[in-house]
């Protein structure tokens, strides 16, 4: 089976710290898959849910954008760009196993708690492209998942993701509708306009949810 390039940027990764007596911040390293540039955002309210990562990931299973507000995260697991790069690479095989019963451009939910503060959730549209939306939930004293869908402590909902991957989906499209656009490229998505729209959807939150 060959290796899926999410899993190619993780490898590198590994090879590159082994020699370091520190995480490297960013993966700036790799020539193939580079990340975008670390967005630094105003810190958010620690009880107040939030989205610290947005990723947008292509049919090939590639990294097209990722949205990385605030890592490392404390009092997380998320800490490094390896750990982030690993989780959304083990976020492919939630999508594999629920095709069957899923269909294309919908919402895949909660596709996995990653500790006590923070949940992987999943979009796929109608051409294989993948959205992948990590919630943190803050110290709010609540801890576990809902039984009201899938949320964080019962405060979020799967639904109450859908209008944040539609306006993910609608910034998508028009930057792929841009008539210079490389559909067949592997490399990651470099607009700024494309970026500032992301930054500005993860900045506004949850609707709803407080």
């Amino acid at each position: 089976m060959a290796c899926r390039p999410f899993a190619h940027v993780a490898i590198s990764a590994l090879r590159e710290t082994s020699n370091r007596s520190s995480p490297i911040p960013i993966l700036t390293h790799d020539p193939i898959y580079p990340p975008p540039p670390f967005h630094a955002s105003p810190p958010m309210s620690s009880s107040a849910p939030s989205i610290p990562v947005i990723a947008v990931i292509g049919k090939q299973n590639n990294p097209i954008y990722i949205h990385n507000s605030r890592l490392p995260l404390p009092s997380t697991s998320l800490t490094t760009s390896l750990d982030l790069h690993l989780l959304l690479h083990s976020t492919l095989d939630v999508f594999d196993a629920r095709l069957p019963q899923k269909t294309a451009d919908q919402d895949f939910g909660l596709l996995f708690a990653i500790d006590e503060r923070l949940a992987a959730y999943g979009w796929m549209t109608n051409t294989g492209i993948k959205f992948v939306v990590i919630v943190d939930q803050g110290f709010n004293g609540s801890s576990g998942l809902s039984s009201r869908g899938g949320g964080l402590g019962g405060a979020i909902r799967e639904a109450d993701l859908k209008p944040v991957f539609k306006s993910i989906h609608t910034e998508y499209i028009k930057l792929i509708s841009n008539p210079f656009f490389d559909h067949e490229s592997t490399e990651m998505v470099k607009s700024n306009k494309f970026s500032k729209a992301i930054e500005k959807i993860a900045e506004t939150g949850i609707p709803g949810v407080y």
